[in-house]
């Protein structure tokens, strides 16, 4: 009422629209993910008993405003929320202002104030068809992210030494169906929702996803450090909103120790092979630090993104080809050419700088998944 007073302008007042109890994570996440695209010339959020609260002054035809709200409250996550405005005098704008029937339950589509006046629903029901929408919302965005990341790197070119549209690079196995084919294979949803359910289950999403891949290509390695790098960027994201930390936080919190695999007698790796030699850890050590080249290079893009990578990277496809003497000339060669000429040169040499493609993949997954979360 003050704020109406004070500015003479409609309010909006945005809260979740979840049953019981909305101390928890799927709570906050709701809000901290809403995409509310208004200009404010005031705005805060609150935190109250019936959860966080946001209140902003919009400089906009209140009905507009509402037909805005209207269709955020529509969308896929927005199911989850309360737009409600009122006008400059403080008079909430309602759905039947604009002729419209009130919004439908989230259960049976019939009238959602029925249904909650009857009790129609217990409240165990109605939570757990909001927590399933909230998973199956996540799970999604996620899943796109993460094959999207994987086109975005293949996609990319010229490409030193790597698969493009118009290059198979340094591989003789290896073409652009089959990569495609690939990525195509990699149901990345399937394990964002495996990652709600705890770690073991994610765990054995990812190893599914590895089979399905070694169908697709005939038993051809295309993307096993791709599965593993954005499996574990999907599963500490989940994590991270139930623990309300930061991604490279949970990044780090739940790689842990993941360099102990290498002494599983019975675990093979190109990446294993490499630290028995040389002692560099490659992505698993990478993973228990947070992936540190990812959140280095999130402000580049391109073949700069990735030859800076390539500078940067103890890459273990080249370690386990090459050794460690062309690890350091292909670091310093990609300080000084352009992707063009090193590629003519990995050609040649038979050099494939597969670890940076996977972090190049990593950027992107990162760079999709905090434009989601502005």
């Amino acid at each position: 009422m003050e704020l109406s007073k004070k500015y003479q302008l409609p309010l909006v007042v945005v809260r979740v629209n979840y049953p019981g109890n909305k101390e928890n994570y799927i709570v906050n996440s709701v809000f901290n993910l809403l995409n509310i695209e208004l200009t404010y010339l005031y705005n805060e959020v609150i935190s109250l008993s019936e959860g966080p609260v946001l209140i902003g002054v919009v400089d906009k035809d209140p009905i507009e405003l509402k037909k805005y709200g209207i269709k955020l409250e529509e969308s896929e996550l927005g199911r989850m929320i309360d737009f409600d405005v009122y006008d400059s005098e403080f008079k909430q704008v309602s759905r039947t202002d604009l002729g419209l029937t009130s919004r439908s339950c989230i259960i049976c589509d019939e009238p959602a104030h029925e249904c909650i006046r009857s009790m129609k629903h217990s409240l165990d029901s109605v939570r757990n068809a909001y927590d399933n929408l909230f998973i199956e919302f996540i799970s999604k965005r996620l899943g796109e992210f993460a094959r999207a990341s994987l086109f975005e790197e293949l996609d990319l070119s010229p490409k030193p030494g790597l698969v493009t549209p118009f290059s198979n690079g340094s591989h003789k196995d290896m073409d652009y169906s089959l990569m495609k084919a690939s990525i195509e294979s990699l149901d990345f949803t399937e394990l964002a929702r495996a990652s709600f359910k705890g770690y073991s289950e994610a765990k054995e999403a990812g190893v599914l996803l590895e089979k399905s891949m070694f169908n697709a290509t005939n038993g051809v390695n295309t993307h096993k450090g791709g599965i593993y790098l954005l499996g574990t960027i999907i599963y500490a994201f989940v994590y991270s909103m139930k623990q309300d930390i930061s991604l490279k936080e949970a990044i780090k919190d739940v790689s842990k120790d993941s360099l102990k695999l290498y002494s599983d007698p019975s675990y093979s790796s190109h990446g294993k092979d490499v630290f028995i030699k040389y002692g560099l850890p490659g992505i698993l050590g990478d993973s228990e630090e947070g992936f540190p080249l990812i959140w280095k290079n999130l402000e580049f893009d391109g073949t700069r993104l990735l030859l800076k990578l390539m500078s940067e990277c103890d890459d273990t496809t080249i370690l386990y080809r090459h050794g460690l003497d062309v690890l350091e000339e292909v670091k310093d060669m990609s300080r000084v050419y352009n992707a063009s000429a090193l590629d003519e040169i990995f050609i040649r040499r038979n050099i494939s700088p597969g670890g940076s493609a996977d972090l190049y993949s990593g950027v992107k997954m990162i760079q999709k998944i905090n434009a989601f979360r502005r």
